[in-house]
Formats: C-alpha cells, sequence, structure tokens
C-alpha cells in the first residue's frame, strides 16, 4: 500500500491534541466509504427517477395534444361550415 503524499502547505491545527488525531484518523476512512457510497446512490437515485419524469412529461403532452385533437374537431365545423371531418 502506498502512503499518500501530504501537502506540506496544510498543517494539524494547533488545538488537537496527538490522542485526538489518534482517534479521528481511523474514522476517516468510514467516513470517507460513507460519503462516497452517499454519492453514488444519490446518482443511482437520479438516472432512476429521470426516465420516470419523461414518461410522466410524455404522457401529459400526450394529454394534451388528444385534447387539442378534440377540442379542435368539434369546433372546425362552426369556424368552417364546410368543413366535414373525414
Amino acid at each position: 500500500m502506498t502512503r499518500l503524499r501530504r501537502d506540506p502547505r496544510l498543517r494539524p491545527a494547533p488545538h488537537v491534541s496527538g490522542e485526538e488525531r489518534t482517534l479521528v484518523t481511523p474514522l476517516s476512512a468510514p467516513v470517507s466509504q460513507s460519503l462516497t457510497r452517499a454519492r453514488l446512490h444519490d446518482v443511482e437515485h437520479t438516472r432512476v427517477q429521470e426516465p420516470q419524469r419523461f414518461r410522466e412529461h410524455l404522457r401529459k403532452a400526450l394529454n394534451r395534444r388528444r385534447r387539442f385533437t378534440a377540442d379542435a374537431s368539434h369546433e372546425l365545423p362552426i369556424l368552417w361550415p364546410g368543413y366535414a371531418p373525414g
């Protein structure tokens, strides 16, 4: 396992004791892993929701088109008396 090189600009906070650092350091890996898993879960959740939103949008658009077509077919004979749907 290779050690990560520390950024020389980063210095430990002076108020953190060696004992506290020893306690917190082992917790950093599981916390990091949990955050990564949460991000992956969010990405997967978004991928699942996008097609559902698209289907809902498409359903609404088709309903609007169907209503428009039905309304227009009833209005055309009024607007153009010689019009016969066919």
